[in-house]
């Protein structure tokens, strides 16, 4: 009776802790999936950052609880297009940088939207709607870290990165600009341009030209862009085949490599100079006369190009029109063809003068004086030119100012009613004298001395631009700074202003420079050829 009293409590026991078990091992499971879920979150911090990793959880867990992959969902993807709208429809720099400041750091704004962000900042700079002020603005600052970042993880397109490389040299020049995220894309284009369509490799290469001065780590780019352009010229439309002549010349010197595109860039031009718009001729006009000599092949465009410009003259800009003109006056031995040029430009300089700043004022000219023996029409603009000279001479740069004098001088005797070129003369010398303690570099070694010739050439005597001149090179030292014409063309001043000083203040500065150009091996018949100018100077 024992045994069986003892055995029917046992089921019962275990009746009882079979439901705690499971209770138990359901509460652990349910504890352990979420110490999973948290420890997902901590570890997606610390991996990938707060706010990339909040987004991975986002990701993962829809609100069905459900994983998620691939695009968007639909509320997504229609916040992006809201984006994409809002910024290219704003007005102004503030109504941009207000979009931006809302969405800058969110989940939202992709390299899409920062291609855009960057072109609209493009078009206010035009309308003159982007100031230095709105530029330094805190939220475009983190457009560019965010930018630079999405460039670094290889989130940006090809056509983007070209996209923002092209609207960050538009916005250089008077804004400064973003080095950290330049250098991303920078060292990004390589392995970009493969996906590159022909405009934006031309974009890209225009954007280095425009930006070598300033920032000079983008001429790493070039040889990359360059290797493409062989293969993708013959797609290129008019304005693409215009930027990348105009690159290849501004970039000849610094990034030689870039001379290797020239010959496919070249043979595509005849097949398409007629559809070419005003600037894209003179573009390639220009180039054509800065490339001459180191890519030869450049001159067999020329007369395709030629041929359009009687057409198209009277809807180019003054810019464009000097160009031209100046191209010409380059080409004129390499492609006389050029001359049958010059008449249609002439006739147009006259009505635009009045809009020409100084650097075009000083290359129309130059040419004048170089083109007026094979086309003696050039001299019909030179009245129009010169009386815009006393208003803008205050604005050249002292290369221009030289080249000026230069030309005025030459041209004098050509045409005699030109009147007020002696005014001309005293006004720069005046300013050259108060810019001469700060000129440095060919500023101070080509201008100095052609400024001092055509003074002495049209007699016109600067007393204190003559002794400050003596002053600053009155050692040996400093005259051997000094190219060969400059040390002959101021010889012969100083020899020819004797005249005029009849005192012979300069006694001792005369007799270094005679020394110097005995030195150079000039004799006193190579010195007094240098009143014909450097262009009929023999011995450069």
């Amino acid at each position: 009776m024992a045994t069986s009293d003892a055995m029917p409590r046992r089921p019962r026991r275990f009746h009882r802790v079979v439901p705690c078990l499971l209770l138990c091992a359901a509460s652990l499971g349910q504890l352990f999936f979420d110490v999973l879920h948290q420890l997902s979150i901590v570890l997606g911090v610390v991996w990938y950052g707060t706010r990339a990793a909040q987004g991975q959880v986002a990701q993962r867990f829809s609100g069905t609880g459900q994983p998620t992959r691939g695009e968007p969902d639909a509320d997504g993807k229609a916040k992006a297009r809201r984006l994409t709208s809002g910024i290219k429809k704003v007005h102004s720099a503030e109504k941009l940088i207000e979009v931006l400041d809302r969405t800058v750091d969110g989940p939202i704004l992709n390299f899409s939207h920062a291609s855009a962000a960057y072109t609209q900042l493009v078009t206010l700079k035009r309308r003159k709607g982007l100031q230095q002020r709105e530029w330094d603005s805190p939220v475009l600052l983190r457009l560019h870290a965010r930018v630079e970042d999405m460039v670094l993880e290889e989130q940006v397109g090809a056509r983007e990165t070209a996209n923002i490389f092209w609207s960050i040299a538009q916005l250089s020049g008077r804004l400064s600009i973003p080095t950290q995220l330049l250098a991303a894309l920078v060292k990004s284009v390589p392995t970009k341009v493969k996906g590159m369509d022909e405009q934006n490799l031309s974009n890209t290469l225009w954007a280095c030209a425009k930006l070598k001065e300033v920032a000079p780590g983008v001429l790493e780019a070039v040889p990359a862009i360059v290797a493409q352009i062989p293969k993708r010229a013959k797609d290129m439309v008019p304005q693409a085949l215009s930027n990348c002549i105009w690159a290849s010349a501004q970039l000849k010197d610094v990034a030689p490599d870039v001379l290797e595109a020239v010959p496919a860039i070249v043979m595509q031009i005849p097949k398409k100079a007629k559809n070419m718009k005003p600037q894209e001729l003179s573009n390639c006009l220009w180039a054509s006369g800065q490339l001459k000599d180191v890519a030869p092949e450049v001159l067999q465009a020329v007369p395709a190009i030629v041929a359009q410009i009687p057409d198209k003259a009277p809807d180019m800009i003054p810019q464009e029109l000097s160009n031209c003109l100046f191209a010409c006056a380059q080409l004129k031995d390499e492609a006389p063809e050029v001359l049958e040029a010059v008449p249609a430009i002439v006739m147009q300089i006259p009505k635009k003068a009045q809009k020409m700043v100084p650097q075009d004022l000083s290359n129309n000219l130059l040419a004048c004086a170089q083109l007026n023996d094979d086309v003696p029409e050039v001299l019909d603009m030179l009245p129009a030119i010169v009386g815009e000279i006393p208003a803008k001479l205050q604005g050249m740069k002292p290369q221009e100012m030289s080249n000026s004098l230069e030309a005025l001088v030459l041209l004098r005797d050509s045409v005699p009613e030109v009147g007020g070129v002696d005014d001309i003369l005293s006004s720069a010398a005046e300013r050259l004298n108060t810019l001469l303690p700060n000129l440095r570099g060919k500023d101070f070694s080509f201008t100095v001395p052609v400024v001092v010739w055509a003074c002495a050439k049209a007699e016109v005597y600067h007393g204190e631009l003559l002794d400050s001149v003596a002053t600053r090179l009155g050692s040996r030292t400093k005259l051997s700074a000094l190219p060969d014409f400059g040390v002959c063309a101021l010889s012969w001043s100083y020899q020819d202003y004797q005249v005029l000083d009849s005192d012979d203040d300069f006694e001792d500065f005369k007799a270094l420079l005679m020394s110097e150009t005995e030195k150079r091996g000039f004799s006193e018949a190579d010195v007094q050829s240098c009143q014909h100018g450097r262009s009929g100077w023999n011995y450069r």
